[in-house]
Parts: structure tokens; sequence; C-alpha cells
């Protein structure tokens, strides 16, 4: 009988090292949860006890009784600890394991210098007592609904533990022919056999606890991935869009059918994919290095192509595709887009650039024709001037003459503004725009300092005007200007163009008027029209000068609306 004990013992404990051993193989390959190594730890520990108990009657007690004892212990505690991670997330203050220093101690103690059996079984029974009721409070408090079923197992076999050990510490010190773990004794062999079933039943569960979690974890987020894939959904079909996407090695190009909805009847959609695509290449091309076209493309946040559908009933349809290449684990590149109709955004966009366009016209025909009346006006005016003896008509015709001067210069300011937001704005660089023959005029007689190009600003194409009104001013009002400059400041809220110069600068009290419209002499619209030009696309522009050291003008440009030439 002995035999067999120590038998189902080294089984016991060649399982466990087996189980440690797949625990931390997994725990390294593979998602785990709180308290998954600690439980390894807790296996690994009860392994090292099982084997100096087996070595009973071989080395020495200090091994065989002081150690077991002493890891059979530790792997309680490493088996709550993973409990209280895994349920609560929260880990053992570290002080708490210096309880097994009077336990150690107590141990070596009835060991070494006093040989008392009882104490030492009461010692590893009280401690194991504990620890496991705790566990079994732990177990059947903390689950949430879906672990219950296997933490009340586990709680069951806690318990019935606790039962046996409590059993054995009586018989132990009932019947002395029991003493000794290798004695014949119903219970010996019933706590042998009882330890093996536990010990692979526990771990069991536990890993049956973290593959619920898994699940758990994994239904959620098919839950979440099946809102957002129905949010997506919806978005598409209240959008009339349609989705395509392709493989980029294969040539194949797949589409649902809210593109065939779109598209209409007698379209070839996969030439027409197929052409987005070489569109893209295309563009790729030009700035990839040669066999890195899909690596690149990953890189660009989107690709942008309109496009246009004849069709003989509809007439003309636009459509836009944003799309991106990406690419997966297998080393597959695909493209995702999404097409559109705006038909009707680009057909209201060119009726009001034709409007635009037949107003310019008219305007510069009306502003032709009171210019040639106003020329009549001042000739005659200048006439009655110098043949009038009268000096109270002489001033009349003299006002006449001052009124229509003033008539023709308002006419001529406005048809230099008459272009405002009559075209798409565009990328410019404030470097290369002040380097033109239009500002070398100005910037004669004055020191100026302009940024280095290579920042492009995205405004309307009278941009330039800003530029040019800001420094025009600045001779104009300045009183004493010797030097100006244009500089960049960047800043958490995105660009500040800084103009300034060191003239007289702007009193406190105008800062708030400057940009009103009939503020100032000659039109009174110019930093008021500069305000409208930057507004197109969204640019500010504030004086925030000191009086006396001259004006400083910033122009703020948020984000998205600049960037780094390429």
């Amino acid at each position: 009988m002995m035999l067999e004990l120590k038998t189902i013992i080294i089984c016991l404990i060649l399982v466990e090292i087996f189980m440690s051993l797949i625990l931390f193989i997994y725990w390294k390959t593979q998602k785990t949860y709180p308290g998954f190594i600690e439980w390894g730890f807790g296996v690994l520990s009860v392994a090292l006890g099982h084997m100096f108990f087996a070595l009973r009657d071989i080395s020495p007690d200090f091994l065989t009784i002081v150690l077991a004892n002493i890891f059979v212990t530790i792997s309680f505690f490493f088996t709550l600890e993973a409990l209280n991670l895994h349920f609560i997330g929260r880990s053992f203050r570290r002080e708490i394991y210096l309880i097994f220093i009077p336990i150690a101690m107590g141990f070596y103690f009835f060991t070494e210098y006093v040989d008392n059996a009882e104490i030492r079984n009461i010692i590893f029974s009280v401690t194991s007592i504990v620890v496991m009721l705790k566990m079994v409070y732990l177990l059947l408090t903390a689950p949430k609904s879906r672990e219950s079923l296997f933490s009340r197992l586990l709680a069951a076999i806690y318990l019935i533990s606790i039962l046996i050990i409590s059993v054995r510490v009586v018989e132990w010190n009932m019947f002395s022919s029991s003493r000794g773990i290798f004695n014949l004794s119903f219970f010996n062999t019933f706590f042998m056999l009882f330890d093996l079933v536990g010990s692979i039943g526990t771990t069991v569960l536990f890993l049956f606890l973290n593959f619920q979690r898994m699940n758990q974890e994994l239904d959620a987020a098919r839950a979440e991935a099946q809102n957002y894939a129905d949010y997506y959904s919806l978005a598409i079909v209240s959008a009339q869009a349609g989705v395509w996407d392709m493989d980029l090695k294969k040539n194949e190009v797949y589409w649902d059918d809210s593109l065939e909805k779109l598209f209409g009847s007698g379209m070839d959609i996969n030439k027409k994919l197929i052409d987005i695509w070489n569109s893209f290449e295309n563009e790729l091309k030009q700035e990839a290095k040669p066999n890195k076209i899909y690596e690149d493309a990953s890189d660009k946040k989107e690709f942008t192509h309109e496009f246009t559908i004849h069709h003989n009933d509809k007439g003309i349809q636009y459509f836009m595709s944003h799309s991106r290449v990406v690419h997966d684990k297998n080393d597959s590149s695909r493209m995702i887009g999404l097409i559109y109709d705006i038909t009707p955004l680009r057909k209201a966009e060119y009726a009001l650039k034709e409007a635009h366009r037949k107003l310019n016209i008219l305007t510069t025909i009306t502003r032709h024709d009171i210019l040639n009346s106003i020329t009549i006006v001042n000739g005659f005016a200048e006439i009655l001037a110098k043949k009038l003896t009268d000096p109270k008509l002489q001033k009349m015709a003299e006002t006449i003459e001052n009124s229509g001067a003033m008539i023709t210069h308002l006419i001529s300011f406005t048809g230099q503004y008459q272009d405002i937001g009559i075209d798409d704005p565009k990328w410019q660089d404030i470097g290369i725009l002040l380097d033109t023959n239009e500002f070398k005029p100005l910037l004669e007689d004055i020191s100026s300092a302009f940024p280095e190009p290579g920042i492009l600003i995205y405004t309307d194409k009278m941009f330039e005007k800003v530029l040019y009104n800001l420094i025009e001013n600045s001779l104009k009002h300045g009183i004493k200007v010797n030097s100006i400059s244009f500089s960049y400041d960047f800043s958490e809220n995105g660009l500040h163009i800084v103009y300034q110069d060191d003239g007289a600068g702007i009193p406190e009290e105008n800062k708030g008027l400057i940009f009103k419209r009939g503020y100032g002499e000659n039109t009174g619209m110019g930093l008021f029209l500069c305000r409208e030009i930057l507004g197109i696309t969204s640019l500010t522009i504030q004086e925030n000068g000191i009086p006396g050291q001259g004006a400083r003008f910033e122009i703020n440009v948020p984000f998205g609306f600049y960037k780094r030439k390429e």
C-alpha cells in the first residue's frame, strides 16, 4: 500500500509539473487575464511541496517536512491572489507574504528542535483552511453571472478540501497509526486521490473561467462590431452612397448593390472602378519610389477622385470617390472606397459661379459706363471752375470736380476686388507671392524680411491683395516705416502669420475700428475687404501691436488650412 501511495503522489507531481509548464507556455503565447501567472506559480509551488513529501525517509526532515509544508502553504496564497486578481483586479499587498516568516519558523522549530507532528499538522491545517475559506467566500460573492457555474464548482472543491483536512486532523490525533503521509489509512488514501483529482480539477476550472471571460469579450466585440456595421450601413444608405474595394494584387474589384443603383443601368462598373485606381496609381508613380507604390499609397491619408458619367436620360452626373489603400497581415493590399453622388452640389456650384460671372460682366459694363459719365462730369466741372468768376460758384464747381474724382477712385477700387470668391481657393506660398514684381516697387526704400518658401496656405486667390494692402497701409499711415517683416508662429491652435512694421503703430482706441467698413482714409474698405477675403477659408486677422512701436497683424490659420510643401 505504501508503494501505491507513493505511486499516486509521483503521478500527482508529474501532472502538476506538466500543468504548470502548460500554463506558463500559454501565458507567454496567448492572451490571458489577471491572476493567470499567479495560478501557474501556485501549481508549481504545490508540485515542489509534493516532491519534497515524496522524499520522506530518503532525505533529511528539513527538506521533506519543512520545505514541503512551506511550498504547499505558499501555493494556497498564490491561488488566493490569482482569484483575487481575476475577480476583483486587485493584488495583495506585498507585506502579506511576510506571514511566511513565522510559519516557516514554526515548521522549522517543531521539526529540528522539537519534533512535534501534531503542532506541524495544526499549523498547516489551520493556515490552509483559513486561506481556502477566503477563496470560497471570493468564489461565491465576486463572480459575474456568466462565470458563476465554474466559480461554484471551484468553491465546492475547496469546501470538500476543507472537510477532508479537518477530518484528517481529527484522525491524525486519534489514531497514531495514520500519522505519516504514506501510512496505511483510509483518509490518507482518500486524501491522496482527492489531491490528484482536485489539483487537475481546479486548474481546469480556472482555465474555463479564463475561456469564459474571453468568450464574453468576444461576444461584446462582435456586438460592438455589429453595431458599428449597422451604423455605417445606415449612414451609407442615408447618404445614398456606394461601397467598393479592390484587391490590388489580383486586380479584382468588388462592390455592393447600392453602387449599381447609384450609377444606373448600362454602366461598366468594373471598368470605372479600375479607372479610379489607375488615376490614383499614376499620381503615386510621380511621387513614389519604384516598386513602392503600394507602401506609399497606405501612407496617404485619403485619395479623392471626382468623375462624371453621361446618361442619355439624366444628362451629366457628378460623383466623388474617397478611398484608401490598406495592407493586412497576409501582405494583401486592398483599396477600399466610398462613392457618392454630388450632382446637386456641383450643379448649384456651377450655377452660382455662372451667376457671379454674369454679375461681374454686368458690373464691368456698368462701371465702364459710370466712369465715362464721371469723366464728362469732371471735364465740365473743370471748365466751369476756370470760367466762373464768382468765388462761391467756383467753390461749388471744385466740389463737383472733387466728388467726381472720389467716385472715380471708388469705382476703380471696386474693380480690383470684384473677383473675391469667384474662383475656388487654392494653396499659396507667402514666400513666393512676396517675391513677385508687384511687390518690388513697394519695397524699394525699406528693409524687409520674409519667410522661406515651403509653407502653403489654403485661401482665396486674392490673398495676394491682403499682403499688398498690409504693406501699403504701413507705408501710407505708419509715418516713418523703415522695415517690415512676415513670419510664421506655429502653436497648438494652428499657424499664425505675423506681419510687423516699425512705424507709429495703431492707437488702442482705433484697434476695434480698423476692420470696419468705411473707417479710415480713402475708401475705408481696405482692411474690411482683407478680413472678408481671409474669412472665405476660415482665416481671421487681428491687430495686437504696441502703439508707438509699430503695427503688428496676426493672421490665424486653423489646422487643415496650411501644410508643408511636399
